[in-house]
């Protein structure tokens, strides 16, 4: 039997609304105008197949939404630049994202990653100067970074090790 990997997961709309504290109705829009593109198309009309997204738009949706949702604001290209960035996240990339990895060859997969051009537009750092709120857009987006982990673990059968992981996330620097 082949055990799944957390990059090979697929999620629901509804999950991942359910995970990531993002309303269903957001999601859908973001499907049906183009921001969010589904690794998985599912049919038209909600009926038969549903769209499936990939743990690592999972993780990017969340950025997203809370951009979206501070003061400093997203525009939709850039919106579209940060969902493309997480979702060429590869394997090696998610494991060291959820602290599962902290090897030699783990390190160069995230330099490569950091370095790609699907990454370099979202992974500059935007936040100068600080506003009035940036601090409670990060504690959110951590939040539900951590609730996207314990959702992985689970479908995984994996421990629960929120308090590890929150440790090892601590050190995540979220631009």
């Amino acid at each position: 039997m082949t055990s799944l990997t957390a990059g090979q997961l697929r999620w629901s709309l509804e999950r991942t609304a359910d995970i990531c504290v993002i309303p269903i109705r957001t999601l859908r829009e973001w499907v049906a105008v183009g921001l969010l593109r589904p690794v998985v198309a599912g049919g038209k009309g909600g009926v038969g197949k549903c769209h499936l997204l990939s743990t690592q738009q999972l993780y990017g949706l969340v950025v997203v939404d809370a951009l979206i949702r501070s003061q400093r604001g997203c525009g939709r290209s850039y919106a579209r630049s940060v969902l493309e960035c997480f979702q060429a996240m590869t394997e090696s990339v998610l494991e060291v994202w959820m602290g599962e990895r902290t090897d030699d060859y783990a390190e160069e997969a995230v330099a490569a990653w950091t370095s790609s051009q699907a990454a370099e537009p979202c992974l500059i750092d935007r936040g100068e100067p600080a506003l009035p709120g940036d601090d409670e857009a990060v504690a959110d987006m951590t939040e539900r970074h951590y609730r996207i982990d314990a959702a992985i673990r689970e479908r995984l059968g994996q421990p629960s090790s929120r308090t590890a992981g929150r440790s090892r996330a601590s050190s995540r620097k979220v631009k």
